[in-house]
């Protein structure tokens, strides 16, 4: 299975991602990022544009305190002009309406890490992947979650 996990973070969270996706490669999963934190001025990369070609599934996580949500708007738009997959991780506190046009919206909580693993499980049934996909992103989706919400309380 590939995935193209677009998303929000900056600095330390990187380092999640990092993480995840070598955890997931040990898996089967084939997970490509943007490794920059920088917001893009001007538009897609053509190798950001090959890598959602190249997936099946865009997994976008938005951050409220991430710098890209705009450029992880342009990446979910055209996942879906390409009728790609989509699951949205978003970060309660922001306006979701952007992200859920078209899209499975899981909204993520650190205080409530358990809440959102059970609604990734909802959120991917109609997506209608093979059973082994479906338990592949589901396992995807909690220790990203997980880890996400393990660097928040760190910081606190």
């Amino acid at each position: 299975m590939k995935i193209y996990l677009s998303h929000s973070l900056k600095g330390a969270d990187l380092t999640v991602l990092q993480i995840v996706t070598n955890l997931a490669r040990d898996y089967g999963i084939e997970i490509n990022y943007q490794a920059d934190s920088q917001p893009r001025m001007g538009p897609i990369d053509e190798s950001v544009k090959q890598n959602i070609q190249n997936s099946e599934i865009l997994m976008a996580f938005v951050s409220r305190t991430g710098s890209k949500a705009l450029q992880v708007l342009d990446e979910i738009n055209l996942a879906k002009s390409l009728g790609k997959k989509i699951i949205v991780i978003a970060e309660r506190g922001i306006q979701t309406k952007e992200f859920a046009e078209g899209s499975h919206v899981i909204p993520y909580d650190a205080r409530y890490t358990i809440d959102t693993i059970k609604r990734a499980v909802t959120y991917l049934k109609p997506l209608n992947l093979k059973r082994e996909d479906n338990e592949r992103a589901k396992a995807l989706i909690g220790s990203l979650v997980f880890l996400m919400s393990l660097a928040y309380f760190g910081r606190r």
